[in-house]
């Protein structure tokens, strides 16, 4: 049993095929309702869309990943053009991020040395 890959014009046509399924029905769904959603709407309305073009690259057999995530990214450019710039959280989220590590570390190496101590504490019976 061997393994075909598909010629060039075969993998061109599920191309062409999923972008028009993703063109058809998804875009004109997606440029209805994402203007006038908010943050928890607009995460529901990725993960529909992410689900959509999942089905739609195996219906179509265009299942390679840089194609779904191409549309994603080139759509989010459009619907969030103001998103694009790069920012470090306020110090304050920085620091409830950062804060549990270093107590975990600390409580992690006092419960440790406790029982070194504690195994040197112990007599030995012959």
């Amino acid at each position: 049993m061997f393994f075909s890959f598909p010629s060039l014009m075969e993998f061109e046509a599920h191309v062409s095929e999923f972008d028009l399924c993703v063109n058809e029905l998804m875009i004109s769904i997606y440029q209805l309702h994402i203007p006038a959603v908010f943050y928890f709407g607009t995460i529901r309305y990725y993960i529909n869309l992410t689900t959509c073009m999942e089905m739609l690259g195996k219906y179509t057999c265009c299942t390679q990943v840089s194609f779904k995530h191409k549309i994603l990214l080139e759509i989010h450019q459009i619907y969030f053009s103001l998103c694009s710039g790069l920012k470090d959280p306020d110090p304050y989220v920085l620091f409830l991020l950062i804060f549990p590590c270093i107590i975990i570390t600390f409580i992690t190496q006092l419960l440790f040395y406790n029982f070194r101590l504690y195994e040197k504490k112990v007599p030995k019976y012959y």
